[in-house]
């Protein structure tokens, strides 16, 4: 485990793009973190998320971009689905068979199980967006329940 890095990821779910950072313990600056297939350039992931719910074939990132252009991508091809997290005034007007928490739910949990292993995590800080805050944070809190780290922290969006 010697050139494992100990400290702090931190995730910004955006609408269009996620971005995903690592701050070494032991570091003033920070990286940008790559996953094969997943990050379309350091750090950054398109908020993307392909499911086919009949073969439990899941895609995120790059990967479900690949994939927009095959047939039934109105069923299976999910984006934009961020802003619609506990926002109770938009309305979902999709085809999809995700809803916009599911596929939330499905983009963090294999993003968090693609994490390189040579990231030892201690503090995960996650960023709410203020204006569907409370409800984001319920649901941010719910989806880390199984998350094992020492200290996952909130940040609203604006900061």
């Amino acid at each position: 485990m010697g050139n494992n890095l100990f400290g702090t990821l931190a995730i910004d779910l955006g609408n269009t793009n996620t971005v995903v950072a690592f701050q070494d313990q032991e570091e003033i600056n920070s990286v940008l973190v790559e996953i094969p297939n997943i990050t379309s350039s350091p750090g950054v992931i398109p908020t993307a998320v392909w499911f086919e719910e009949s073969s439990k074939i899941l895609k995120i990132g790059v990967s479900a971009l690949k994939m927009r252009d095959n047939s039934n991508s109105d069923l299976f091809f999910h984006s934009n689905f961020k802003r619609l997290i506990a926002n109770p005034i938009e309305k979902i007007s999709q085809k999809n068979i995700l809803t916009p928490t599911e596929c939330g739910e499905k983009f963090f949990k294999l993003l968090w199980a693609s994490i390189p292993r040579k990231y030892e995590i201690n503090r995960l800080v996650l960023t709410a967006p203020i204006d569907t805050y409370k409800g984001y944070r319920e649901w941010l809190i719910n989806l880390c329940g199984d998350i094992s780290v020492d200290e996952i922290a909130l940040v609203d969006e604006p900061t």
